[in-house]
């Protein structure tokens, strides 16, 4: 019932993506398996993503929509990370066959999407036809930014670790969790899940989408091209 009662207020808010929002924030309760759960706060706006834990003065990342890179803010250590996106240096498993489910709700306001590889269930996302369509996109994109990165993440891993479902949601089927409309659930192979709590606009507010200054900037490639000590 309450869960029930959660969908139908978020769906009452349908109209608000008509609307010229200078920012939309998004608040989700994220889970990792066998953990508490935690909120995760996302901003979106037009040149921007910003996901932090709900405060302002805490780390963040921010994806810049038009240059395509990720910054990693850690406030402690006055360190910010670069990530440029690149295509991912790996190629598809030989066998890689991947499908999905798309079922409507008997009042047609959601869709669930599974997504299989090789028949493997990897991903199960309940999608809202329509709703929030930009900030759909700047989710997909800030995953998509990451995908270069999570390929090579993947392949300094242990082979005993490899899962052909993380190549489905990190690096090459990324898109299937955004195309059908915007996510208010995921749930992933591994345990993970997420649930969309709310979303409201707000005034826009430029300093949440500013890097600090002053502070050192470590650009990924050089830490990958760096020797071990």
């Amino acid at each position: 019932m309450q869960g029930s009662f959660r969908l139908t207020l978020l769906l009452c808010l349908l109209p608000l993506q008509a609307l010229a929002a200078n920012m939309i924030e998004l608040n989700f309760q994220d889970q990792d398996a066998g953990a508490p759960a935690y909120p995760t706060r996302v901003l979106v706006t037009e040149g921007f993503l910003r996901i932090d834990s709900g405060t302002d003065g805490a780390d963040f990342v921010l994806l810049d929509r038009k240059k395509n890179r990720v910054y990693e803010v850690t406030q402690e250590r006055r360190e910010i990370l670069r990530i440029d996106a690149e295509q991912p240096a790996l190629a598809k498993p030989a066998r890689w066959q991947v499908r999905e489910d798309l079922v409507s709700s008997p009042d047609s306001r959601t869709q669930h999407v599974n997504v299989y590889v090789n028949e493997m269930l990897c991903t199960q996302v309940t999608v809202v036809p329509k709703l929030l369509p930009d900030a759909a996109m700047a989710l997909g994109a800030y995953r998509q930014a990451l995908a270069g990165m999570q390929a090579l993440t993947y392949l300094a891993s242990p082979p005993d670790l490899h899962s052909d479902c993380d190549l489905v949601q990190h690096v090459w089927e990324i898109a299937r969790e955004f195309k059908h409309g915007f996510p208010i659930e995921q749930k992933y192979h591994d345990g993970r899940s997420r649930r969309l709590v709310d979303y409201r606009e707000k005034p826009y507010q430029p300093r949440l989408f500013v890097l600090p200054s002053g502070y050192r900037t470590i650009n990924i490639k050089e830490l990958r091209s760096a020797p071990t000590k």
